[in-house]
């Protein structure tokens, strides 16, 4: 048998050279060259060190040349002999610079397949290791989360001032532009002033008791963003367009699809499922198909799948639009695996705080807000229960959950939905808003249209703000502000929407 020949590593030390020579001598080149790349992608010590040279001076705002580099070298006591010629001949030797792109291609390709290699290494170990199979199932996972990523974001820890000089110039830009610190919007107007929009990198856990209406708002918010986008005269062309994922471990795509052509169209839910949509609203039928149709979502139903699977998913999705995501929607949190078989660690409290865990995670390597919809307990129907406010501690297997979440709003019902003088009137949901990285908590009043699945903000009127913590009303709304324990006979007079606050 012949001797295996030893692997090939994947460093390329000429295109490091030839970057750095692209870096050093042309400005616009640093400028987009250095945020697309991190120090350790360069196998060369020297090349490290030139790199992370030329990030602190770029961060400073001072322009890029070999003196200044070889200045900062010795600042951060990583200079070498004979730094100075090095960098000139880095300079020399670039006679052309427009062939940087793909020195920075190649080196975020070979920093991945070393990524890799690593992974694959930390695998071997771990079947030598594990002391069953779930536990290195678990383990598998982690290292499948960690290896999914396109390129790493680990910038380590950096002084204030290199960060402040950012910051500075993106407030000085959204003094121009409102919306520039603001998210997604989500088209409910009072969640977007509380919230500022659904943030990038955020994750947002809605919570409700089975048949409230969890998948039905997440949907409302898919179908209103895309609804809004077809009204954009900006928003026309396919690369445009809000890139959506929804995973839903519990519904097929057909049962999404149904609700959401119901959302859209405003025809009953019943009508579509049954296909007896008269003659008569078979054009709104059809528009509904065709606005879903050119939108930019994207449906996943299986029923066992682990958050590392949704990362590679979604990062499958980036690649597909440019590198393009801007919103993922789970629903729900408590059927997800943490292993690519499915199997539970056999702790429902442990497999949920690393699966809340790796969640964010996702959520931080797409630079994406993610939605995670999730159980609340059965400890919120307790007949000697008083104060049927949802609360932090109603979430299942709640610690890691409330400790990892942005935002944690929770939906409970109110007056149910009912047919007046022969018209359909709607039910009231109340959605609390009880932990806010991001503003205030509080509470805000839907209309449940349920014919049509769709949740629609009440008027002004009947909003009362409150904060979820004291109870004080922020904002003026009909009715009185009255305590649930205390409205019982009172409420149809005071409280017409029966929501107790």
């Amino acid at each position: 048998m012949a001797p295996r020949k030893k692997p090939i590593e994947p460093v390329d030390i000429t295109t490091e050279k030839a970057l750095l020579g692209c870096i050093l001598k042309n400005a616009d080149v640093s400028e987009k060259a250095i945020p697309k790349l991190t120090a350790d992608m360069f196998a060369d010590n020297k090349h490290q060190s030139i790199f992370a040279a030329c990030k602190k001076v770029h961060e400073s705002g001072v322009p890029i040349d070999a003196f200044v580099i070889n200045t900062q070298l010795m600042n951060d006591r990583t200079e070498f002999p004979g730094a100075i010629d090095y960098l000139i001949n880095l300079m020399k030797n670039i006679i052309d610079v427009t062939n940087w792109e793909s020195y920075v291609n190649t080196l975020v390709k070979n920093a991945k397949l070393q990524q890799i290699i690593d992974a694959g290494n930390a695998l071997i170990q771990v079947g030598h290791t594990s002391e069953t199979v779930d536990e290195a199932s678990s383990r598998v996972s982690d290292i499948f989360i960690g290896v999914s990523g396109t390129e790493t974001k680990d910038e380590g820890i950096r002084p204030i001032s290199s960060l402040i000089i950012k910051y500075g110039a993106k407030y000085e830009k959204a003094r121009k532009d409102k919306d520039l610190f603001k998210g997604l919007y989500t088209g409910f107007d009072n969640f977007d002033e509380v919230t500022n929009g659904l943030l990038k990198s955020a994750v947002y856990v809605l919570a409700a008791r089975p048949g409230v209406g969890k998948t039905a708002f997440a949907l409302n918010i898919v179908a209103n963003i895309i609804e809004r986008e077809r009204k954009d005269e900006k928003k026309q062309k396919p690369e445009e367009k809000s890139v959506m994922a929804f995973f839903c471990l519990e519904m097929s795509s057909e049962d999404l699809i149904h609700r959401l052509v119901s959302i859209c169209s405003q025809l009953p839910l019943e009508q579509i499922k049954r296909a007896t949509v008269p003659d008569s609203d078979l054009q709104k039928f059809l528009y509904a198909s065709e606005v879903l149709e050119n939108s930019k979502l994207y449906l996943d139903t299986t029923a066992a799948i682990s958050p590392g699977e949704i990362l590679a998913r979604c990062q499958k999705i980036k690649k597909e639009n440019k590198e393009k995501l801007d919103l993922v929607v789970i629903d729900y949190l408590q059927l997800l695996s943490l292993s690519e078989s499915g199997k539970s660690s056999g702790s429902i409290t442990q497999d949920v705080t690393r699966i809340s865990r790796a969640i964010k995670m996702l959520a931080m390597k797409l630079e994406v807000p993610v939605i995670a919809l999730s159980q609340m307990s059965r400890k919120i129907d307790d007949p000697n229960r008083e104060d049927k406010t949802p609360k932090l501690s109603d979430l299942r297997e709640s610690g890691a959950i409330e400790q990892d979440a942005d935002v944690v709003f929770f939906l409970s019902p109110g007056r149910k939905p009912k047919f007046k003088d022969g018209k359909p009137e709607p039910g009231t949901i109340k959605l609390n808003i009880e932990k806010n990285r991001h503003g205030e908590r509080t509470g805000i009043v839907y209309y449940w249209y349920n014919q049509t699945v769709t949740f629609k903000e009440a008027p002004e009127a009947e909003q009362r703000f409150f904060d979820t913590m004291s109870g004080e009303v922020k904002g003026k709304g009909k009715g009185k502000f009255i305590k649930k324990e205390d409205s019982v006979e009172s409420e149809e007079i005071e409280n017409p929407d029966g929501l107790g606050y």
